[in-house]
């Protein structure tokens, strides 16, 4: 007896990870034993499969949301988690054009397969972020 449960090895067999990789975290458990594991899941599916989704169900059942047990932490993470949100809509531009739009429009539409211009020397680009600009 190992202390491994079957789940351990079936759910990381099910991800895509090899034997070798699944019996890493777990040293007391020989390469040998994970084979046995994944050929009895291969021929024993379902049961299995079901056995998974049981032990999924009762996780789900028995954790209680963070936002009932520390509503602080909860309202602090969320907090941070929209923060980051709106930080990752960054726009690039370039202060080369009075029309940039129309221009960058027109370029697009004559150099499809050319790839992106190169900035005339001097030219600076602007990063803006949340109404703030960069250069």
């Amino acid at each position: 007896m190992t202390g491994v449960s079957l789940d351990s090895v079936v759910i990381r067999f099910q991800q895509g990870a090899s034997p070798e990789k699944i019996a890493q975290p777990f040293p007391m458990l020989k390469l040998s034993q994970v084979y046995g594991v994944i050929a009895y899941y291969v021929e024993n599916g379902k049961p299995i499969n079901d056995y998974v989704a049981e032990g999924d169900r009762e996780l789900e059942q028995s954790a209680i949301p963070l936002s009932q047990t520390n509503p602080d932490l909860f309202a602090r993470l969320e907090a941070a988690r929209r923060q980051i949100a709106s930080k990752a809509n960054v726009t690039v531009r370039f202060l080369a054009d009075e029309d940039l739009d129309a221009d960058i429009f027109s370029a697009a539409s004559r150099r499809r397969s050319s790839g992106p211009r190169p900035r005339a020397m001097g030219e600076k680009a602007k990063i803006t972020d949340q109404g703030r600009s960069f250069e």
